[in-house]
């Protein structure tokens, strides 16, 4: 007879990932590391609640290059957050010769 006890890990780190979008907006390489599910667990899972609609996104957080693309998500039946649009090659050309341009200045003094 299988015990009814066989998920309890996963059960204590689903609870985890439940309570933690409870009190703010975690993308999921933040649950991954708070809950210590597989990162394709987190992922089925924060996805099921997103489609069910008890989960949203708050706000869309940058990676390393500053694009947005991290969704961080919440539970809660709001509206999901709007992605903003990427930036144009003149803006990131722009925000380049700035951070030379400091570089440059953190040199010569």
């Amino acid at each position: 007879m299988p015990s009814q006890f066989n998920y309890a890990g996963n059960a204590i780190a689903y609870a985890v990932v439940v309570e933690s979008l409870m009190d703010e907006a975690y993308t999921i390489e933040e649950l991954i590391k708070l809950s210590g599910l597989a990162d394709s667990t987190t992922w089925k899972f924060v996805r099921a609640l997103h489609r069910r609609k008890r989960a949203y996104v708050a706000v869309w957080r940058t990676d390393r290059w500053g694009r947005h693309t991290k969704p961080a998500y919440k539970l809660g039946m709001l509206p999901d957050a709007v992605r903003p649009p990427p930036k144009s090659s003149t803006r990131r050309s722009l925000e380049r010769r700035q951070r030379d341009a400091l570089e440059r200045m953190k040199e010569q003094v």
